[in-house]
C-alpha cells in the first residue's frame, strides 16, 4: 500500500499543479492609488480584488472578495465551489501582477478564519520571497509584507 510520503509527495504535486493554473482575469484600474481586477469561476462566481495605496503610493492594502451570481453584493467569506486553489492561484497571479505594474515597497492584508489565516502564512513562506518581499509582521489574521 501506498506510504503516507507516496499520498504527500501527490498532493503536493496535485497543488503545486492547481496553483499554476489561474483564471484568467481582468485589471479594471491602474492609477496612483487604486488597483481592481476581476475574474469568473467556472461556477459563474465573481471574484474581485482591489488594492488602495494609503501613503504616497508606497505602501498598499489589498483585498478580494467573491459574489454569488444570485447574491446582490460581495463577501468575504469562502465560496464553497471547491476551487479554493484556483482562485488563489489567480489571487496570486493578480498580485503578481499588481506588484509588477505598482511596484510597493508594503503590502497589508488580513484573514478573519483560523484556516485562512495558515493559508494565507503557507502562501506567504512560498511566494513572497519570489516576488520580491519578506514578511514584516504576521499576527492576529494581519500580515505585512516589506519589500526586500
Amino acid at each position: 500500500p501506498p506510504t503516507y510520503e507516496t499520498y504527500k509527495r501527490e498532493y503536493v504535486m496535485l497543488l503545486s499543479e492547481v496553483l499554476n493554473k489561474p483564471y484568467k482575469f481582468k485589471v479594471t484600474k491602474n492609477n496612483p492609488i487604486w488597483f481592481q481586477a476581476y475574474f469568473h469561476t467556472d461556477e459563474g462566481t465573481k471574484v474581485s480584488f482591489g488594492a488602495v495605496s494609503y501613503s504616497d503610493d508606497t505602501h498598499w492594502a489589498i483585498s478580494f472578495h467573491s459574489q454569488q451570481p444570485h447574491e446582490p453584493t460581495g463577501s468575504f467569506d469562502t465560496t464553497g465551489g471547491g476551487d479554493q486553489f484556483r482562485i488563489f492561484a489567480t489571487v496570486l497571479a493578480i498580485t503578481a501582477k499588481f506588484i509588477k505594474e505598482r511596484n510597493p515597497d508594503a503590502i497589508h492584508f488580513s484573514a478573519k478564519e483560523g484556516n485562512r489565516k495558515n493559508l494565507y502564512k503557507k502562501l506567504i513562506s512560498k511566494y513572497a520571497k519570489k516576488l520580491g518581499y519578506k514578511t514584516k509582521r504576521a499576527s492576529s489574521g494581519r500580515f505585512a509584507l516589506r519589500k526586500i
